[in-house]
């Protein structure tokens, strides 16, 4: 008799193999939508970001509400005035595939020249 693997041995190994090649498929398309998705964000981030140091480069008396759209990104942002500070919350959508979607930021700005 010749030294070997059987035929079972040998179907136990293809479905194992094969089970572990499902999953890795998987894994992969969870992981693709995740760098996607963090992707996104960091576009979203970078918009809100440079809005923010926009507005804090202004007279706070001068900072307003607004909104733009550029390259399939809309961005919107409020401002609320309080003693001494100007809140902005500035919210980020943007158009993927597969919808549309959205973050919010939230920035505070120290504004001596608003009276307490």
């Amino acid at each position: 008799m010749r030294p070997g693997f059987s035929m079972i041995e040998l179907l136990i190994s293809v479905l194992v193999l094969s089970i572990g090649l499902l999953a890795l498929t998987g894994a992969s398309a969870v992981i693709l939508r995740q760098i996607t998705g963090g992707a996104q964000l960091g576009i979203a981030a970078t918009v809100a970001q440079g809005r923010l140091e926009r507005l804090r480069g202004e007279d706070c008396r001068l900072i307003a509400g607004g909104t733009s759209t550029e390259r399939g990104i809309t961005e919107s942002w409020t401002v609320l005035r309080t003693a001494g500070r100007v809140e902005v919350v500035d919210s980020v959508s943007l158009r993927t595939r597969a919808g549309s979607r959205s973050w919010t930021f939230r920035s505070i700005i120290s504004c001596p020249e608003i009276p307490r």
